[in-house]
Order: C-alpha cells, then sequence, then structure tokens
C-alpha cells in the first residue's frame, strides 16, 4: 500500500541528523541537513516497503530554523484513507457549480455515505471521483481517535457518523464544522524580505467566477520547510485551547497545539494520522488585501 504513515524519531549527533523508524532501527538515514537526511528515510523505506509515498510523521517534531515574525506553529490533522462518496447530491442544500464543481449552500443533515472505503488507519479523506479532487473534500476520523479527545476538544466541533460499506469493521465519523473557526491569511511581501526568500508563491488563493467561491491561502514552491497554511496571531483566542478549527466551513482544518499533538501521535488510536504546520505570524507579515484571481484565469 502507498502513502503509509510512519512514527519516525531523530536525533542530532555533532553536526549530522540521524533519522529512523521507531519500530524498525534499521530503516535510518543520516546527512547534515534534516530535510535531506528525512527524504534519504523516504528512499529507505520505498527500498525496505515499496512504499514510494510514505508519510515521515516525527515525534519529536523536526527541527526547524526560527523566521523573524512566526511565532510558533499549530498542527493540522489528517488521515490518508481515500473514500469514494456515494451520495455527494444529497449532502448540500445547493447542486453543485458546473464550473470548479465544488459544493455550494449549506451542509444538509444526511449522513455521510461512502461507497467504497480504501484501507490505513485512523482517519482519511473522501471525495467524489476515484481519482482527481473535483468537489467536496470531507474529512473523517475513527470514533477510536475521537474519543482519545477531552470533551472540550470534541465540543470544537460538529461530528456525525459516516456509513461505511459493511465490510468496514471501524466506525468513523465526519468532520462537519467549527465553533468559531481561525481564518486562514496570505502573507505579505515583508514575509519575504524578513525570510530571505526570492517569492512566496501562494498556490490556491482563487475566486470561482460562476459561484464566487474562494479557495483557501496556500503556499508551496519557494517556502523551503516552511509551512504552508498561516492564522494572524491576533484572530487566536486567549487562552488558546488544545484543539481548534482553522479555515472555514469549506476548507476546515483539525489543528491541536504541538504539545498537545506531541501526546498524541504516541497512542495507537493515532495511527495512519499525519500532521501539517500551520504558522501563526505577527500581523505585520499580513497581507490585508490579497490579490483574488478568477478560477478561469487561474486555469490559463
Amino acid at each position: 500500500m502507498e502513502g503509509r504513515v510512519f512514527l519516525c524519531t531523530w536525533q542530532r549527533y555533532g553536526a549530522r541528523y540521524r533519522v529512523w523508524v521507531s519500530n524498525r532501527p534499521a530503516l535510518s538515514a543520516e546527512d547534515d541537513v534534516f530535510d535531506a537526511a528525512d527524504e534519504a528515510l523516504a528512499d529507505a523505506i520505498c527500498e525496505a516497503t515499496g512504499d514510494g509515498e510514505s508519510v515521515r510523521e516525527y515525534d519529536p517534531p523536526p527541527p526547524r530554523e526560527e523566521k523573524p515574525g512566526l511565532l510558533f506553529s499549530l498542527v493540522s490533522i489528517s488521515g490518508t484513507r481515500r473514500g469514494l462518496i456515494e451520495n455527494a447530491a444529497e449532502l448540500y442544500s445547493e447542486e453543485f457549480c458546473p464550473q470548479c464543481k465544488d459544493e455550494r449552500g449549506k451542509r444538509t443533515a444526511v449522513p455521510l455515505r461512502l461507497a467504497r472505503l480504501g484501507p490505513g488507519g485512523n482517519a482519511g479523506y473522501a471525495n467524489m471521483k476515484p481519482a482527481g479532487f473535483d468537489g467536496p473534500l470531507i474529512h473523517f476520523f475513527s470514533e477510536e481517535f475521537l474519543a482519545r479527545l477531552r470533551p472540550d476538544e470534541r465540543a470544537q466541533f460538529e461530528w456525525r457518523p459516516v456509513h461505511a460499506p459493511s465490510r468496514v469493521k471501524k466506525r468513523f465519523v465526519e468532520l462537519v464544522g467549527a465553533n468559531a473557526p481561525i481564518p486562514l491569511v496570505s502573507l505579505s511581501g515583508v514575509a519575504a524580505t524578513l525570510w530571505n526568500l526570492p517569492r512566496l508563491i501562494e498556490k490556491t488563493l482563487w475566486r470561482c467566477d460562476t459561484c464566487g467561491r474562494t479557495g483557501p491561502p496556500v503556499y508551496g514552491v519557494g517556502m523551503s520547510s516552511l509551512p504552508s497554511l498561516y492564522v494572524n496571531v491576533v484572530d487566536l483566542p486567549d487562552p488558546l485551547p488544545t484543539c481548534i478549527g482553522v479555515g472555514n466551513q469549506d476548507f476546515l482544518y483539525l489543528c491541536f497545539t504541538r504539545e498537545r499533538w506531541s501526546e498524541l501521535v504516541r497512542v495507537a488510536e493515532s495511527r495512519g494520522l499525519r500532521s501539517m504546520d500551520v504558522g501563526v505570524v505577527a500581523p505585520s507579515l499580513v497581507d490585508p488585501m490579497p490579490v483574488v484571481r478568477f478560477r478561469s484565469e487561474s486555469s490559463k
């Protein structure tokens, strides 16, 4: 199976980093640069298991270079199991957009039904096509993982049972919504200057010119090992809860503080879950009026 999540760890010896799979120490690699050592470990995993798309989840978290204005990171959690939505037409109050193929209207009370669900661990995502990502991308988590969360953490979100194929014994819940999710923000040119990057490439800040739906600001090429998603520190509640929703009701991310995820990543109920950093930045790095392209323009 491709795309499995491997729990890994690392240690620094002098000027070199050694990384390895926690329950298979022989699967290891070394390099002067952590990211290069991680890439070498990915090659070792591929050679040993045949998984050329492995996900390495590190405990403790990987070392990261400090950047001015990047105050700390939250951790967004998702899964690698892939499901195929059976009842997409019933899930939203309006028909899907004919241009961008995404959902319109509000989520209905109809439970999500999956026509099929691939193998994996305790979380995953589902969409309308066996290949490709047209239409809604719905995230779900196992009931066992949900039970590991504290009552105040579960209460941050709305969860609904998922109807999976009968052969699937594990039971899942859909992440439907969050109480006052923290909005994602765009970075300004100040960040590029402070972080000594030639450019910041915002890959998905588009608006469909048919339905008006706007995608989230996601960063990629040229960002090195920096986070792909960002929030403004002034938008976070004080005190900061250990579990929080980031994004909006269309693009919702389940996030934890790094300390809380360090506790959860070690339990069996987190098997198959992967994390992604969400950077928390100072207001000076936020672009209050980012350029938004129409979907038809971004596809040319």
